[in-house]
Formats: C-alpha cells, sequence, structure tokens
C-alpha cells in the first residue's frame, strides 16, 4: 500500500511505536506546512491512503473527487471539521473503504 503522510512538519511520525508497523508499505512523509488544495493533490494523488497528521489541512469535495486512487483516510486527532464528511462518503462508494 502507498501511503502519504501529509503536513507532518515537525517529523514525528518516524519517531512514534507504530512507525515500525508500516515497514512493509510504502510510506512517503511530506514535512513541509501548507493549506493549498492543489500542494494536497501533488502530494496524494496516486496514494491509496492519507494519513493527516494536522487538521488545518481541509479536504474539500473538490480535492477528495481528484484523488480517485484513495482508499482510507486516517488522522491524530478527533476534530473532522476540516474533512468533506458527505465527499468521503459518496467516494466510498467509488472506492474508498473507510474515514477516521
Amino acid at each position: 500500500m502507498k501511503i502519504a503522510v501529509i503536513h507532518d512538519y515537525a517529523d514525528v511520525l518516524r519517531g512514534t511505536r507504530a512507525y515500525p508497523r508500516l515497514k512493509d508499505h510504502e510510506v512517503i512523509i511530506h514535512t513541509d506546512a501548507y493549506t493549498d488544495p492543489a500542494r494536497v493533490i501533488e502530494q496524494v494523488s496516486g496514494c491509496d491512503a492519507l494519513l493527516l497528521t494536522q487538521q488545518r489541512v481541509p479536504l474539500t469535495r473538490q480535492t477528495i473527487e481528484r484523488l480517485p486512487d484513495l482508499k482510507f483516510i486516517s488522522q491524530t486527532g478527533r476534530n473532522t471539521n476540516h474533512l468533506d464528511i458527505s465527499a468521503c462518503t459518496r467516494q466510498r462508494h467509488r472506492g474508498l473503504r473507510r474515514w477516521l
């Protein structure tokens, strides 16, 4: 599985106990901080999974629709107001299996 980790500007994921569990996957960690949707699409395009490490990156319907390979979204926090939940639900019917 190809996994994009975006907005990990402190580069903390590599130091977590959970990171070694991803050794059998292709993990691409992006440490730059931004909120531009075009940058999200550029960094996540072609990935199966997305890990949001910050809740300030908006995932709008337009962004989600431009990521057809995306099957899974996870994030580190509980706040989901930056996610278009209905777009995730629609995308799920097209292959996005689960989101958190």
